[in-house]
């Protein structure tokens, strides 16, 4: 990874202390259960890992905001008018929204006045480890980064709490969707050798609403298999999902006031309900039967119960397969060899599914009687999976002013 702020001196001709550069970093995060909920209600259990995107910034005197990608060498030049999401933009649209935590950024309807507010414009280095595109959240990385380095040139005092919910808050307003805000607080609450856990209902309290928990798995390596299976229209799917989600909470909650997916009779109101079509009751039993789950597994986590904890993943994969839907024969393949293997605590699928990847938690003599099974798996699917080892990463940071 190239040295940013050498990177960000030299794209745009500064001197040494010419100008103050803040940088800052956040890291990526798994899920390991939970993610296929209702955004905005789900009980999620996560871990930071150890990729990370760091963003440097600086102030401009002329009114311009410039957006350089160091490691693709991707460049971006954009006038105060044009921070709004615009398709053109892609990787820089996601500082747009960090920017506006701070700045006043034109509605989509507007069309205001040159030249820009009082910042002057902002210059933007970014460069990372985190792979693009697999599921370890390097959107939402770059996001909270960006709002990171900003913080100390615009509102020094603002709290991490503050931060959060306005970074959430415009990343709604610029996105019109609210899944990838649970990333923020996971990545700005990890800890060393923590899996966190995450309550979205009550995100509206802050940092508080993520906890950590010990992970008991000393001697175990963590990886993600990408199957390189292509999710063909998956949104579409995730999409018929939430709907039927969204029609199954409104349903249960007629029959008792406050009752979500994660309150404990939830699972026996959706097995009584008799207006839910089949499917419908399939996707709402796995949801409310996962938030079971992920309080079980806090419970073996703190008692180092490994055949608990591998059984109760085991238990999560079949119901994304059987009652969610989402697997396919390929990482369904995947996850069953590893999990009949010794040596292997947990392994499910992660992500909205339908392709995509896997986790594995395994010794490591079961990694290599595993790449045997890799092998097979090409010769039967025709696809070449690849392979991340992951450890804990460290919380999401103001890196310091240079």
């Amino acid at each position: 990874m190239p040295d940013i702020l050498e990177c960000h001196c030299k794209e745009y001709e500064m001197r040494t202390g010419e100008h103050e550069i803040s940088l800052a970093s956040a890291p990526g995060r798994i899920h390991f259960l939970g993610e296929n909920g209702l955004a905005g209600r789900r009980l999620l259990v996560s871990q930071a890992v150890d990729r990370t995107l760091t963003v440097a910034a600086s102030l401009r005197n002329d009114g311009m905001f410039r957006f350089f990608s160091a490691d693709s060498e991707e460049r971006k030049r954009i006038t105060y008018a044009n921070l709004r999401p615009r398709r053109e933009d892609r990787w820089a649209n996601l500082i747009k929204a960090a920017i506006a935590v701070f700045i006043d950024v034109p509605g989509p309807d507007e069309n205001p006045a040159e030249p820009a507010p009082e910042s002057g414009g902002l210059s933007f280095t970014i460069s990372g480890s985190i792979p693009k595109n697999k599921g370890f959240g390097s959107s939402s990385a770059l996001e909270l980064a960006a709002a990171l380095a900003l913080r100390p040139l615009f509102k020094p005092q603002m709290t991490d709490d503050e931060l959060v919910t306005r970074l959430s808050s415009a990343h709604r307003a610029f996105f019109e969707q609210e899944q990838d805000v649970a990333d923020f607080f996971v990545m700005m609450s990890a800890g060393e050798r923590m899996w966190t856990l995450l309550n979205e209902e009550r995100m509206a309290d802050g940092l508080s609403a993520a906890r950590n928990i010990t992970a008991p798995f000393d001697g175990y390596k963590t990886f993600v298999f990408d199957s390189r299976v292509p999710g063909f229209e998956s949104m579409a799917e995730v999409e018929k999902r939430s709907a039927q989600l969204r029609h199954g909470l409104e349903t249960i909650g007629r029959r008792k006031s406050g009752v979500t997916f994660q309150s404990p009779e939830a699972v026996d109101l959706i097995e009584a309900e008799r207006d839910f079509s089949e499917e419908t009751r399939r996707r709402c039993l796995h949801v409310a039967a996962e938030a079971v789950r992920i309080r079980d597994l806090e419970a073996a986590m703190i008692a180092g119960d490994i055949p608990a904890i591998s059984k109760l993943f085991q238990h999560s994969h079949l119901s994304l397969r059987d009652l969610f839907e989402v697997a396919c024969p390929e990482v369904d393949w995947l996850v069953r060899r590893a999990a009949e293997m010794p040596g292997v605590a947990a392994s499910r699928m992660i992500g909205p599914g339908f392709g995509g990847s896997t986790f594995a938690l395994m010794t490591e003599e079961a990694e290599k009687a595993y790449k045997e099974k890799l092998e097979d798996y090409e010769r039967i699917f025709g696809f070449h999976p690849h392979k991340h080892e992951i450890k804990t990463g460290a919380s999401a940071r103001h890196l310091g002013m240079h």
